[in-house]
């Protein structure tokens, strides 16, 4: 009985841990001529610092696990109160991901690029799309890597 109960608790972590493969990274980048403040958050409770992009920089901020944990980039800037959302959950290896504003959305003037590096799957949203693009509109996206936001 003690060698079935070892056995089952070392499935149950191999199983596990099959479920925690990184996947990618969250990264933003900041082709504006103005600065953006980003961070993100897990469903899990983590989330990052802020920090502030100014016009031509990136940064790499939590990573992307087939965990079915969700992890949302939030981006705004100076002068908005409401930020952008780019939000994914990988499970089994299969990505579901979307575009979406806060009570409004900040960047509506500018061109929104939410994209799973190394794949053909991306959301772009055009200067003042804001109905073919975002929320509820919700792709799916097989073996997904890095999960990018762009900005202008």
């Amino acid at each position: 009985m003690q060698c079935a109960t070892k056995i089952l608790t070392l499935l149950i972590s191999l199983l596990s841990a099959g479920n925690s493969v990184i996947a990618g990274v969250t990264r933003v980048e900041n082709h504006c001529g103005f600065t953006i403040w980003c961070a993100s958050a897990k469903n899990d409770g983590t989330a990052s610092a802020t920090r502030a992009l100014s016009g031509g920089s990136s940064a790499t901020f939590q990573n992307i696990y087939n965990d079915n944990i969700g992890v949302s980039l939030k981006t705004t800037f100076s002068g908005s109160k409401f930020p952008n959302k780019f939000a994914r959950t990988v499970k089994g290896g299969i990505a579901w991901y979307d575009l979406s504003a806060i009570d409004g959305d900040p960047f509506l003037a500018q061109r929104r690029v939410g994209y799973w590096a190394n794949t053909n799957c991306q959301i772009v949203c055009n200067p003042g799309d804001t109905t073919s693009c975002e929320f509820p509109y919700m792709p799916t996206c097989p073996d997904p890597t890095d999960m990018v936001l762009t900005f202008c």
